[in-house]
């Protein structure tokens, strides 16, 4: 957890859309963008696809980190939200990459008592 300014997730993600090299969809689920490797200006900019920013379809304040193997097999996530004025990251395996929503719910339902009072 770390403090915030609510919105600066929704922020990031805009230009996060605008400036990553955009990949498609990821599972129907999600948006995929990378970072690029670029030579030169007139080279062309080609993505790396160790890392990604995966951003689901139907939300505007979350999205996931995630690293690769060299298969371009997701391994692994953060998960990066905002609740009240905190941002909170968690980590989760590849495997559960479909399950983002529900683990970012059982999150908030542990740490909202704590933060709420």
């Amino acid at each position: 957890m770390k403090t915030t300014i609510p919105g600066s997730k929704k922020r990031f993600i805009e230009v996060l859309e605008r400036d990553r090299l955009y990949g498609g969809r990821y599972e129907d689920k999600f948006k995929i963008y990378y970072d690029v490797k670029q030579e030169s200006q007139t080279s062309p900019r080609v993505p790396r696809t160790e890392s990604s920013y995966l951003i689901p379809i139907h939300e505007e304040n979350l999205y996931l980190w995630c690293l690769a193997n060299l298969r371009n097999e997701i391994t692994g996530c953060s998960i990066f939200f905002e609740f009240e004025n905190l941002e909170l990251t968690v980590s989760i395996a590849g495997d559960r990459l479909s399950q983002y929503a529900e683990i970012r719910d059982r999150v908030l339902e542990l740490v909202r008592p704590f933060l709420l009072g």
